[in-house]
């Protein structure tokens, strides 16, 4: 049997090693807890893996599925416009979520709190306080944002 407090560090590890926004890194490590819990009594040391190897994956695989529901659920949150139609509403929906799984999984962490932390209202001051970047830097952010997500949403 894993002793899970020995592992506590993973967490923290895995989170900063994934593309996981910085405003979401507490949560992260909410569920990481939760999930290093179901994973360690799981673990088999006849396959041969070591524990850290086995935690550090099933933390790998739970927060990224985590991750999209977390941003799908936020997506859900988001206030659409009451003059769409039902139909145009479930198309802004669709379209939002798409962008939002496209931005999570190609931009980096800063690049993805400077163009979405908006969304979800937030000032560009608090912005960049949070990513400690002046203005000019921040708006940089912002543009290496929509020209990835541009490049990305013409393959799609």
């Amino acid at each position: 049997m894993i002793d899970v407090t020995e592992h506590l560090g993973l967490i923290a590890h895995v989170v900063r090693s994934m593309s996981i926004p910085p405003y979401l890194h507490d949560e992260a490590c909410s569920e990481g807890l939760v999930l290093l819990a179901i994973a360690a009594p799981r673990y088999d040391p006849s396959y041969g893996v070591p524990a850290g190897a086995y935690l550090a994956q099933r933390l790998r695989w739970g927060l990224k599925s985590w991750q999209q529901r977390e941003l799908r659920q936020r997506a859900e949150e988001l206030p659409l416009d009451a003059a769409l139609s039902h139909e145009e509403a479930i198309e802004a929906r669709r379209l939002l979520d798409q962008l939002i799984y496209v931005a999570a999984r190609r931009l980096n962490a800063p690049e993805y709190v400077a163009l979405l932390g908006a969304v979800y209202g937030a000032r560009q001051e608090e912005l960049a306080a949070v990513l400690r970047k002046s203005a000019s830097q921040l708006a940089a952010l912002r543009y290496s944002a929509r020209t990835k997500l541009r490049q990305e949403l013409r393959l799609l």
